[in-house]
């Protein structure tokens, strides 16, 4: 089984892999908030918000309305965006992605779904936090948290409903146009504001899509801010390597040593060589280097 999980992922696409990736951390974390919880691990869990309790594997996962606690946790800006406690939220919100995200990467492209999910991701975060940090109604001691894949996949519809607003989706007898399942989206985030129920997760939302329509209004104009973001982050971490250059000198003769000359008994041996092998084959049989040679040492006798 775990092969062919490998196998899957491996060759999925890049909709598909953000799937597989929500899903196992759903999983991992489902797990060890029920082995801390029958282990009575107290570190496990931490206290937030209005009392309540959670396991501590969400809370340093999720994104925080407290600024000084994000500095603590500053990756939580985007993990949140793959924590979900509850299955039906998972199951819900994949779903949407699974056919709006193929539907984007097929029009246009696999490679702009990363940039699209993760910035949503921040924006939503970013909504979250100015209006929690700036309105005293939401200024609460306990703080809030917000967890879920929800922004990032309204950055997708939106940018989505945007780009190609006439396409098509099927629901149950019905052909409904994704202009009009963004707008519902859009009005019921907006409507859910004047209750007290999921304030957070609705504002991370609405910063998504105003992502997703600035994302698809800058791509109609041949602006793809979300691969320029991405490719400037890249360059960021991104170690440079420091290239090193080696020069080899060039061995110099000392100015006291005078270059190293051939002997008397060298020059000899050398000489009795080309003689004999004169005597045994002629003048003719000796290559140009040794005429050369016996020429010069005949000069120099």
């Amino acid at each position: 089984m775990l092969d062919d999980l490998k196998y899957q992922f491996k060759n999925a696409n890049m909709v598909n892999k953000l799937l597989f990736v929500n899903i196992g951390v759903f999983v991992l974390l489902m797990l060890l908030s029920v082995v801390a919880k029958w282990s009575a691990l107290d570190w496990a869990f931490v206290n937030y918000g209005n009392g309540g309790r959670i396991f501590g594997g969400y809370f340093w996962l999720s994104a925080d309305t407290d600024l000084g606690s994000m500095l603590l946790k500053p990756w939580t800006i985007v993990s949140y965006a793959f924590v979900h406690q509850g299955l039906w939220h998972l199951v819900f919100n994949l779903l949407i992605f699974y056919y709006i995200g193929n539907i984007f990467a097929g029009m246009l492209g696999e490679k702009r779904i990363i940039p699209l999910y993760f910035i949503g991701a921040v924006a939503g975060y970013l909504a979250f936090a100015i209006v929690y940090n700036i309105f005293p109604y939401f200024q609460v001691a306990e703080g809030s948290l917000i967890m879920g894949a929800s922004a990032s996949i309204m950055a997708v519809v939106v940018a989505s409903a945007t780009h190609f607003p006439n396409y098509n989706i099927r629901l149950f007898i019905f052909n409904v146009p994704l202009k009009f399942i963004a707008l519902l989206y859009i009005v019921l985030d907006l409507a859910s504001l004047q209750g007290d129920s999921n304030l957070g997760g609705h504002l991370a939302h609405l910063g998504g899509a105003l992502y997703g329509f600035i994302y698809a209004t800058q791509l109609k104009k041949g602006n793809d801010i979300g691969l320029k973001i991405s490719d400037a982050l890249r360059a960021i971490f991104k170690r440079k390597r420091k290239l090193k250059v080696k020069y080899k000198q060039k061995a110099r003769t000392p100015k006291n040593k005078a270059p190293k000359t051939e002997n008397a008994k060298e020059k000899q041996r050398r000489l009795d060589a080309i003689l004999d092998k004169i005597s045994k084959g002629g003048y003719d049989n000796l290559s140009k280097e040794e005429k050369d040679y016996l020429f010069k040492a005949s000069n120099n006798a």
